[in-house]
């Protein structure tokens, strides 16, 4: 079965797959978070990146197949920037209007004081910016690594790049050709190779590192749906997958370009194989994001709270009220949001296309 084959049945678990990826990044926080060592994060010592991060590389190796998809279905750039913009922005502004309220119990400062820091207003701007560093005053001042409240939405600057990237090639077309996907790989392999050559272009530039990696595995995902009729949903080839994993985190050694391509296989494998059950109830409910945004703050809070926590319990109990904030956040916020799609285009588009009426003008002169 090839990729296009199990798109037409349309039976998946790319729900189920997200959700684990994000399961796994608050796994993988959660031990930053218990000892304050970057380097106590599984994986990071053995293949150069945290589990977290391999997650968030699946998540933009599906995201760039998916939202390609998705432009070829409906390439209306109004509709796309709409579908996109209530994608993300509707659960990131309930959850950091979330942080601030939970900050009166949170913070160590007078509550007066609290409400009438100027750090609040400056803690939604920057978090409706994808800028992580926001912080709220007095707020995870002790107990915890770090004050940020909602670390993980640096990434989504790159999402919404990358998203971008998806609407300016499909315009001018460039998405369907064949040629343009083997051109863009070959320029993230070669900036991969630059940063890992020349480190001080990295120190310098801190941005570039992330550009590179998630835009090589965005670019793959999109290469998987461009050339979908060829990819096939091999379980050798699943499994020579996760061996190069499993070596890569067992001996260490493998140049992490390497992994991307193994990694996103294995997710697509795992999301699309007619071996594997579809688990029903996920294709209709997405906690990825919710865990995603809200699995930080928890573990940050539970550390503050209970400084004497182990690290299974923070890890369990974080897991657990993250998909629980995750529902809240999907049923209350998130579907909605999806659902309003089509009226939301409508109603731009009739703005739009409203005609603009100018009154005649009156000459004094004829009365």
């Amino acid at each position: 079965m090839t990729l296009a084959d199990a798109f037409v049945s349309k039976r998946n678990n790319f729900t189920a797959v997200r959700l684990l990826a994000a399961l796994a990044v608050v796994l993988s926080h959660a031990f930053y978070i218990s000892t304050g060592v970057t380097e106590s994060e599984p994986l990071i010592s053995s293949t150069g990146l945290s589990l977290g991060g391999h997650a968030v590389n699946l998540f933009f190796g599906i995201s760039g197949c998916l939202i390609l998809a998705s432009w070829e279905r409906h390439p209306d750039p109004l509709r796309f920037a709409l579908a996109r913009t209530l994608r993300i922005m509707p659960a990131l502004i309930v959850a950091a209007c979330v942080m601030v309220v939970s900050g009166m119990w949170l913070t160590q400062l007078p509550l007066t004081d609290y409400l009438t820091s100027s750090k609040l207003g400056a803690f939604l701007l920057k978090a409706f910016s994808f800028n992580a560093r926001a912080t709220l005053p007095g707020v995870f001042e002790s107990q915890v690594p770090t004050n940020i409240v909602l670390m993980t939405i640096w990434t989504l600057k790159y999402e919404v790049a990358a998203y971008l990237g998806v609407l300016v090639f499909g315009l001018i077309g460039l998405t369907r050709s064949r040629f343009f996907y083997p051109v863009a790989l070959t320029v993230c392999i070669a900036a991969e190779v630059a940063l890992a050559l020349w480190p001080e272009i990295a120190q310098k530039h801190t941005s570039l590192p992330h550009f590179a990696r998630f835009g090589f595995c965005f670019v793959l995902g999109m290469s998987a749906w461009r050339f979908r009729a060829y990819v096939r949903l091999d379980g050798t080839l699943f499994l020579v997958a996760i061996a190069a994993l499993a070596t890569a985190t067992l001996f260490g050694g493998l140049p992490r370009a390497l992994l991307y391509p193994a990694e996103i296989y294995a997710g697509l494998w795992v999301a699309l194989s007619p071996r594997l059950p579809v688990v029903g109830w996920l294709q209709q409910t997405d906690l990825s994001y919710g865990i995603y945004l809200y699995g930080w703050p928890i573990s940050q809070a539970l550390q503050v709270q209970w400084p004497g926590v182990g690290m299974p319990s923070l890890v369990a109990l974080s897991m657990v009220l993250a998909v629980g904030a995750a529902a809240l956040s999907w049923i209350m916020v998130e579907r909605p949001s999806v659902r309003a799609l089509p009226r939301m285009t409508a109603w731009a588009m009739m703005r739009a296309t409203k005609p603009i009426i100018v009154a005649p003008s009156q000459n004094p002169s004829n009365g």
